[in-house]
Formats: C-alpha cells, structure tokens, sequence
C-alpha cells in the first residue's frame, strides 16, 4: 500500500516546459478552489471539482494560459497532470487567423 500524496502546491520561479505548467495549474487550482491540489495524478474529486466548479477553472486557466478552452475538455479535469497536457495541447496549437 502506498503513502497518500502529499498536496500539490506550485514553487515560485519555475514556468518552463511541463513541469511549469503543471506548477501553474496547480496554482490556478489553489486559487480557483482555495486548496492545495493533492498529487499531480491524485482525483481532484475531494476538493469539490463538480461540474461548476470544472467552468470556474476553465475559465481561469484560459486566462492564465492566454488559450481558448472549450466546455467538452472539463471531463479531462481529473488530476492536476491531466489539466496540464489539456494546457499544453492548447499552447501547442497553432493560431489560426480568420476564425
């Protein structure tokens, strides 16, 4: 049996790569929920993410983020880890002009 995870706080300074987005998500997280995430792939369940609480944060981490999120990608917002590759997926597209 396994130690429970420790929560998920970010660290200041660091916003590179996968692991600062992860930390950044973690932190609109803290903000959105007023709690400290558990584990990067712990359920975020216990921290009373239902389904408003999933369009606060997307709403949030479009801010944060500067992307466009839309309303389907809230089912992936399980764990911390999860929230991050939606993010980065959304960083990585490209921008398209006109639409």
């Amino acid at each position: 049996m396994s130690a429970p995870s420790e929560p998920f706080a970010p660290q200041a300074g660091r916003a590179d790569g996968a692991s600062g987005i992860r930390e950044r998500v973690a932190g609109v997280l803290l903000r959105t929920t007023g709690r400290a995430a558990p584990g990067p792939d712990d359920d975020l369940e216990p921290l009373g993410m239902d389904s408003m609480a999933r369009l606060e944060l997307l709403a949030a981490l479009e801010e944060e983020f500067g992307v466009e999120l839309t309303e389907d990608l809230i089912q992936e917002f399980r764990t911390v880890n999860r929230i991050a590759r939606v993010v980065r997926d959304a960083l990585l597209l490209p921008a398209r002009d006109g639409e």
